[in-house]
């Protein structure tokens, strides 16, 4: 699903998906959902930590995808 979730997220950036608020809102709730509950999948699996990646990436410019970022090192403890 997360590596889906990253494929929807990358083709939408060009049309400019990343900088609509709702957008990053919803993304943002996903992956902190996904991450409170599948921890063990980010830690196990290369390709959902990589999509993980390419999907923060597409919302950097949001606080809250910073933040997320930031928390990051809390999955790998």
């Amino acid at each position: 699903m997360f590596v889906r979730l990253a494929t929807v997220v990358s083709n939408a950036k060009e049309w400019g998906y990343a900088n609509e608020s709702l957008a990053a809102e919803r993304i943002v709730a996903i992956v902190t959902r996904y991450l409170a509950d599948y921890r063990y999948v980010l830690q196990e699996n290369e390709a959902v930590a990589r999509a993980l990646l390419t999907i923060l990436d597409a919302f950097v410019g949001w606080p809250e995808a910073r933040s997320l970022l930031a928390h990051l090192k809390d999955v790998y403890r």
